[in-house]
Parts: structure tokens; sequence; C-alpha cells
């Protein structure tokens, strides 16, 4: 079913998994040239975007830090929670996909963000 072949992509849970985050800096300087997770299964493109966009800062190297630990953490527990959901109610869901499909009984579904 589609809840089993989702089941199988659904992260570790942070404490069983680590993460590595790879920092590149603008030669010279602390300012935040780019960023890469890995494993790369959560987003952070808007958060490197918006740390690489405030220039050189040790404060800005510390936002990205913290708010990347906060996406990992979040990301997580929306996989765990949509995880056990899935396995008690028919639904469309990945780890990266901002909506998630619930099928209605006696309804045409719905979806649901």
């Amino acid at each position: 079913t589609v809840n089993d072949a989702f089941a199988a992509t659904v992260p570790a849970p942070p404490h069983d998994e680590t993460h590595t985050l790879t920092v590149t800096f603008h030669p010279g300087t602390t300012a935040v040239k780019g960023a890469a997770l890995a494993p790369a299964g959560v987003p952070i493109d808007d958060i490197v975007a918006t740390v690489t966009a405030m220039g050189a800062a040790e404060a800005n190297l510390q936002k990205l830090v913290a708010e990347v630990k906060v996406r990992i953490a979040a990301t997580h527990a929306r996989c765990e929670a949509l995880g056990v959901l899935a396995r008690t109610c028919p639904m469309d869901w990945s780890v990266s996909a901002a909506q998630i499909r619930v099928g209605l009984y006696g309804g045409a579904g719905g979806a649901v963000a």
C-alpha cells in the first residue's frame, strides 16, 4: 500500500541519526557562502539563503546553526506524527511534501496541509 511505501522512508528519530552541517565561507571573512546538511532529508535552503544575505557576522553563523537544529527537530517530529497517523488512516504523504492527502470515507478525499 501507499502507507507501507512511505513508512519505509520515514527518517529515524533525531536521537538515532547524526546530521552534519558543512558551512562554506567567503574567503577571508565570516560571511556564509553556503551550507549543506548530510543526510539531506531536511530542507534548509531557505535558512541558508537568509543567512547568506545577512553578511559577515559571528551571530549569523550562530543563527544558521540554531535554525538548522530547530528545522531538523521539527522535520523529524512531523515525520513521526505522520507515520503514526498513516498506520491508522489511509493517506498519501512524503517526508518533503508540504501537503498530505487523506482519504475521507464516503467522500471524494481531501488534502490537509
